[in-house]
């Protein structure tokens, strides 16, 4: 899916600071990154709980002309991010992660709250969670998910949770925010590899199991899961974007 489509693509970035909280593999990273590029006087703060890919960030944008600063924080901290000094903030993909211990994800968005400058805004995209599947290529998606919680449910883990665009509304107002704004759409994925990213991540839960009738029971699903994403061809995947600004003084 194309991590990028929300409407700082629009702004006039010149002379902003950029913030991104939890960059992941860097795919909005690249991306802000080269709309920061045609813009004079810019700085991008590049955040994640882990630093492990770093390195192979800053080497992918290293010929963009933008000031980089990656920090390793969680977005309840952002401790080296003083207050008021943020243009705009991206977080993509990475409220579920937020949202997978409760209570935390308040405490991430106050703190996306306080190190945004007065007028200062804030872009969220994020998978819509949804009850009921719609289309057999959503039918894979959700699937997908309920594999990896049960998952991370069996080894302790606290699994991710999608948190519905209209209740994030709610307590970005409870917070301050003003302008808040929300829409909803579905990215189909056509690739033989869709669910590359899925294997790998089930593998990584998988080898902390610790029974193999387990592991072979989860194998069994996932093969069940990759053969009917191979007969339908597809996988469809619903998400959200969302923005808002804090109030002017």
């Amino acid at each position: 899916m194309n991590k990028m489509q929300i409407d700082i693509t629009h702004e006039d970035l010149n002379n902003c600071t950029v913030l991104e909280v939890g960059s992941g593999c860097g795919d909005t990273t690249q991306i802000l990154a080269n709309l920061l590029s045609r813009c004079e006087n810019t700085r991008l703060i590049i955040t994640d709980l882990s630093d492990r890919h770093f390195e192979m960030i800053r080497q992918n944008i290293q010929q963009h002309n933008v000031e980089l600063v990656f920090y390793q924080t969680d977005a309840c901290d952002l401790h080296q991010v003083p207050s008021g000094s943020v243009d705009y903030l991206v977080c993509n993909y990475t409220l579920c992660a937020i949202n997978a211990h409760p209570g935390q994800l308040l405490f991430a968005l106050e703190r996306f709250y306080q190190v945004l400058k007065p007028g200062g805004k804030i872009y969220i995209e994020d998978e819509y969670p949804i009850s009921t599947a719609s289309t057999p290529a959503q039918v894979i998606w959700a699937e997908k998910w309920r594999i990896l919680k049960s998952a991370s449910l069996m080894i302790g883990e606290s699994p991710f949770q999608e948190i519905a665009p209209e209740v994030l509304q709610k307590i970005c107002d409870h917070l301050g925010f003003t302008g808040c704004q929300w829409e909803s759409g579905s990215a189909v994925f056509l690739d033989k590899d869709g669910l590359a990213f899925f294997q790998l991540r089930l593998s990584r839960l998988l080898a902390d199991f610790p029974h193999q009738q387990l592991v072979d029971g989860f194998r069994a699903w996932e093969r069940k899961l990759l053969a009917e994403y191979q007969s339908i061809g597809a996988m469809e995947v619903p998400y959200y974007r969302f923005r808002a600004e804090k109030e002017v003084a």
